[in-house]
C-alpha cells in the first residue's frame, strides 16, 4: 500500500472514530472554549508551522469537507448568531463532532459557510496505520467554504470560546481578515498568501 493509500485509509477509520464522549446537550448545556484563546496566524518560513500548513490544507480534502457538507452536518448544540452584512449566521456544533467541531452557515442559498477544522498531525496518522497512537488534534483551523474555494483564516491551539469564534468568522466571512491559503475546488490548487 502506497503512503497516499494508507494516508487516506487511516484519515477515514479516525473520522468514524468517535473522538472521545459527545456532551449531554439534554439541557440546553453545550461546553464553551477556553476564553484565553486567541487565533494564531502560521509562518510557512517555520520548520515546523510549514508542517501545520500543510496538514491545514491537506485536511478538508482528504476529510471531503464541502459547503454542503458542512451544512448538512446536525448539532444540537446552538452557540448564538452573528450577521455578516444582510446574512445572518448560527454558529452550532460540539466537542464531539469530530472533524469539524464548530461551524456556521447563513439561510441565504450561496452564502459561504465558516468552521473550526479539526487539523491532526499528518506524520502521526501515517505512523497509526502501523499500530501506532491515533494521531492527536494539532489544533483549529478557521475555515471558509464557498462552492468554488476553501479559505483558511486563523489558527488556534485549543478551542476559543464562542464569542471569540463568532467574532473571528464574522471578520473571515467580511472579508475584514486577512488569508493564509486559498485552495481552488476545482483544481486543488493551493495559494499561499504571504503576510
Amino acid at each position: 500500500m502506497t503512503t497516499l493509500q494508507t494516508l487516506f485509509t487511516v484519515l477515514a477509520a479516525w473520522l468514524v472514530a468517535s473522538p472521545g464522549p459527545r456532551p449531554d446537550t439534554s439541557s440546553g448545556a453545550c461546553a464553551n472554549g477556553r476564553e484565553d484563546v486567541t487565533a494564531e496566524r502560521p509562518h510557512a518560513t517555520d520548520g515546523a508551522q510549514a508542517d501545520l500548513l500543510v496538514a491545514m490544507a491537506m485536511s478538508p480534502k482528504l476529510a471531503k469537507i464541502t459547503r454542503e457538507a458542512v451544512i448538512d452536518r446536525p448539532s444540537a448544540c446552538r452557540r448564538g448568531g452573528f450577521a455578516v452584512g444582510s446574512a445572518r449566521y448560527m454558529l452550532t456544533g460540539d466537542d464531539g463532532d469530530g472533524m469539524v467541531p464548530r461551524r456556521a452557515h447563513a439561510e441565504d442559498a450561496g452564502a459561504p459557510v465558516a468552521y473550526l477544522l479539526s487539523t491532526i498531525d499528518m506524520q502521526e496518522l501515517v505512523a497509526s496505520a502501523d499500530g501506532g497512537e491515533p494521531a492527536g488534534t494539532l489544533g483549529y483551523a478557521l475555515m471558509t467554504s464557498t462552492e468554488r474555494e476553501d479559505v483558511a483564516w486563523a489558527f488556534y491551539k485549543a478551542m476559543p470560546a464562542d464569542r471569540t469564534l463568532r467574532a473571528d468568522m464574522a471578520r473571515a466571512l467580511s472579508g475584514e481578515a486577512s488569508p493564509i491559503f486559498r485552495t481552488d475546488r476545482r483544481t486543488s490548487e493551493t495559494q499561499f498568501v504571504a503576510g
